[in-house]
């Protein structure tokens, strides 16, 4: 496979065009970060960022992490792995153990190490607050996390920054423990509170950006109506940011200060006394997922608080370069010497799979061509440096989603269109969405599905290729896989792919819980299939916590209607009163995550079971 049949689509070049599509100076976005000569020799590649560097400034310009796969040296990796390990621990509340990690990596963090430092003083100040530390001590460790990379900062002119949803997080925390010392004014907090739900409204588009701190930031603002007496118009503009608040958690389908997002509506509803605020229908809907979210969270005994929960660091899908060459070394079955030929001296293949070397970019990009991997530091499904073609992408997998098979064509054309000039990655990617659609449109049989699953797999792997658990695959190879697997029946790999899936949680790579859902979903369906009951739920439990835990909506309510089935199967009993019950949690959290046709399709099984009918059968 030959490097000139690969995408060259850079960082700084993706950075760049971003950056100037959304007519942002680069004085902005580099502000509190680095200079603006450093900033010059990023965006023209002749510096390489950290990678925490690289999520911040993409987080800058309203890019999620979530949508990209990252390969970062054993040095950086070892440091996320740790921090990783650190907000557990902070989850957990165990403070002995939190606080044992916490030193570690602060004398590990080197001068000029930013984002390190600030993540870092974060967690500190979490520990101080389960320690009961002096509020005042608390408010000085987040006041010196503000200034790490907002140095000087108006919150009165926020338009005049570009800022960060962890850096937005930050400033909300350091508000919180601020109005409990009464430095500011109940009035001022609002102020403050009110401009930055506006800036985070203007900076970000895509709903699961806007979803990190938007709900957040309202829920901060309600709280200062438990100290003072705020204006009506302070109510109602409270009520209309939290409406915008929930759509965006809606349309992210994440559950991010959920509970107290519905709360406070249901509250100000109440005491305004407003019956224009909203329908009777949107109340008692709210209501509805008010009351599924706090059953399902107590059912799995799931702490729902925010508090101190990690979900604003965990970004994207994050390997170690020394690991990944290695596993694919070995998948593609070729030895260090046939690696490294042409390119370097097999002991430096040695020392980097050991983690005793860092190559320079170039080398990674070659060797990982070899392996039939892209590396610019990162990857999203397409390779592209227009970021407008992700949203696209994006668009293409709702309408998909939704069986808007018309939209999806257009939008499959669009793509195509706009990506015909790129090989390889993006052909693989547009093979599948391409050959999905039209099975699922009946416009081919199986047998050409697999074949068309198999031509776009070649493309990147070997054929025959054995694979185990600890592989590296990226997301689209595991689809592609997990496509074949399950229209081929084929067991082997779905163990395989089962397997790695329990690999994921033991490396405590969170961020594969979409694949994980998708994977283990589809078994613990078979196995309930197969009468294997008990084997079944537990998985299907597994996710419905991890969900609840990373504030995933959309696989919480397949997951119950699974168990559901499975107790109603195995005690032949098709009525009961927690059947009815898990059928309308079911119904609500598939509404919620606009899972509209799915919620209906419940809707009549719950209908079914009121009559006393058999609701199990199709």
């Amino acid at each position: 496979m030959n490097s000139k049949d690969y995408d060259k689509i850079t960082f700084h070049r993706f950075l760049n065009n971003t950056r100037k599509r959304l007519h942002i100076p680069s004085k902005k976005l580099c502000y509190g970060l680095c200079s603006e000569t450093m900033m010059h020799y990023i965006e023209t590649g002749e510096r390489n960022s950290n990678y925490l560097m690289r999520n911040r400034l993409l987080a800058r310009l309203g890019i999620s992490s979530e949508d990209f796969e990252d390969f970062i040296h054993y040095d950086e990796y070892e440091f996320h792995q740790k921090s990783q390990l650190l907000i557990e621990y902070v989850e957990e509340k165990n403070i002995i153990k939190s606080k044992k990690i916490l030193n570690n990596l602060l004398n590990s963090v080197k001068k000029g190490q930013k984002i390190e430092h600030q993540f870092l003083l974060d967690m500190k100040a979490r520990i101080m607050e389960l320690e009961k530390k002096p509020l005042n001590q608390i408010a000085s460790v987040y006041n010196q996390a503000v200034n790490i990379t907002m140095p000087n900062i108006n919150l009165l002119n926020l338009d005049e920054y570009v800022l960060a949803p962890v850096e937005y997080y930050i400033l909300l925390r350091t508000l919180r423990i601020e109005s409990k010392l009464d430095n500011y004014t109940p009035n001022e907090l609002s102020d403050f509170y009110s401009i930055i739900c506006k800036a985070i409204q203007t900076s970000f588009h895509q709903p699961n950006v806007v979803a990190k701190v938007y709900p957040m930031a309202v829920c901060g603002w309600f709280d200062l109506t438990s100290m003072s007496s705020l204006s009506s118009q302070n109510f109602y503009d409270i009520w209309i940011n939290s409406e915008k608040a929930l759509i965006n958690l809606k349309e992210a389908r994440r559950t991010y200060y959920l509970i107290e997002l519905l709360k406070l509506r249901n509250d100000i509803n109440e005491v305004m006394s407003l019956p224009f605020l909203c329908s009777k229908e949107i109340c008692e809907n709210e209501k509805k997922w008010l009351v599924s979210f706090q059953s399902i969270y107590s059912k799995y005994k799931i702490d729902a608080s925010m508090d101190y929960s990690g979900y604003i660091y965990r970004d994207s899908e994050v390997y170690c370069i020394s690991d990944v060459l290695l596993s694919r070394r070995l998948l593609y079955g070729i030895s260090i010497d046939q690696l490294s030929r042409n390119l370097c001296s097999s002991k430096t293949i040695t020392r980097i799979e050991q983690g005793k070397a860092r190559p320079q970019q170039l080398l990674i990009e070659e060797l990982f061509t070899k392996l039939g991997i892209v590396s610019h530091f990162r990857r999203s499904e397409i390779i592209t440096d227009d970021f407008s073609v992700l949203n696209t992408y994006k668009e293409y997998k709702r309408h998909m989603n939704d069986s808007d098979w018309k939209q999806a064509e257009e939008i499959s054309k669009a793509l195509d269109d706009r990506l015909k000039n790129n090989k390889v990655f993006n052909t693989q990617v547009l093979t599948l969405i391409l050959n999905e659609r039209k099975y699922r449109q009946n416009l081919i049989n199986a047998n050409d599905y697999v074949k068309n699953l198999k031509d776009a797999l070649k493309l990147t792997l070997p054929e025959n290729v054995k694979y185990s658990s600890g592989s590296y695959l990226s997301d689209i190879e595991v689809t592609i896989l997990y496509n074949l697997a399950c229209k081929k029946n084929d067991i082997r790999t779905l163990k395989m792919l089962s397997d790695k899936c329990e690999f994921y949680y033991k490396k405590r790579i969170k961020t594969h819980i979409g694949l994980y859902e998708l994977i283990m979903g589809t078994i613990a369906s078979q196995l309930g299939d197969n009468k294997e009951y008990a084997s079944s739920n537990s998985i299907s439990e597994y996710i419905i916590k991890e969900a609840l835990r990373q504030h995933r909506a959309h696989s919480i309510h397949r997951n119950l209607f699974n168990i559901t089935w499975n107790n109603a199967m195995n005690s032949n009993v098709f009525y009961s009163l927690e059947t009815i019950e898990n059928l309308k949690c079911c119904v609500a959290i598939a509404d919620y995550s606009c899972d509209f046709a799915t919620s209906k399709y419940y809707n009549s099984k719950l209908n079914q079971v009121k009559t006393n009918i058999n609701w199990t059968t199709n």
